[in-house]
């Protein structure tokens, strides 16, 4: 605990609790796949960042709740070509107010967690040699705002945004047997997403912020072996 931290300052935080309820639904129909799910977590003694006398600790921060739905869908239109997708949508939020040091209010979101997320895939595979298949292929990944940590400098709402980003990745490679040999570039057009925003106290007001970001393009090769 900081020193000459006000009267009331918590000096320690305890486990967080959560009691999770979902239900879902798979099904497979020919060269098609589903995978459905809807979820409810209850939390309790949810554990954020608290501004003591300048300096961000742990602290609890009361209730909250994260709900929302996920899905997988794959399709092979033929032989060669598989698609893939997979989305997730989460509502999640304060279910009453945090300690005075943190900030948050009832119904405001919670730090970091994008209300939609999602990928799409695509790969086509053909016969090459003996029992070696070529591949080809492409991912594209999505993340919407994500809103920043709560903070009692903040005026009433205000509090910084990541921004939403894409990624795509591309893949072209040989299986033969239990071995695979591929080349790919990551973040292939170089997008540099925001994934993480953080600074001391004030900071989203005088500029001063540090900023993670997506890692920018990657060109490489992989071997691999199945064991």
């Amino acid at each position: 605990v900081p020193i000459n931290a006000p009267p009331g300052t918590p000096t320690s935080y305890k486990a967080d609790r959560l009691t999770n309820y979902e239900v879902g639904y798979k099904g497979h129909w020919g060269t098609v796949s589903l995978d459905l799910a809807a979820f409810w977590l209850d939390w309790k003694d949810i554990q954020l960042l608290g501004l003591i006398n300048g300096i961000y600790l742990n602290v609890n921060g009361g209730t909250a709740v994260s709900r929302g739905f996920e899905g997988s869908f794959a399709f092979r239109p033929t032989e060669h070509l598989t698609l893939t997708a997979n989305a997730a949508y989460t509502d999640a939020y304060l279910t009453q107010d945090t300690d005075p040091v943190v900030g948050g209010h009832n119904g405001d979101p919670l730090p970091w967690i994008p209300k939609f997320a999602g990928t799409v895939d695509a790969e086509y595979r053909w016969p090459v040699f003996n029992d070696a298949d070529a591949f080809v292929g492409a991912t594209l990944a999505y993340q919407s705002e994500r809103p920043g940590e709560f903070s009692t400098l903040n005026p009433a709402g205000a509090r910084v945004k990541a921004p939403d980003y894409a990624t795509l990745d591309a893949r072209l490679g040989v299986e033969s047997g239990r071995f695979t040999v591929m080349a790919y570039v990551k973040n292939l057009t170089n997008k540099a997403g925001i994934t993480q925003i953080s600074g001391g106290p004030g900071a989203e007001f005088n500029g001063d912020l540090d900023l993670g970001v997506t890692r920018p393009r990657t060109i490489g090769v992989t071997v691999g072996a199945k064991f």
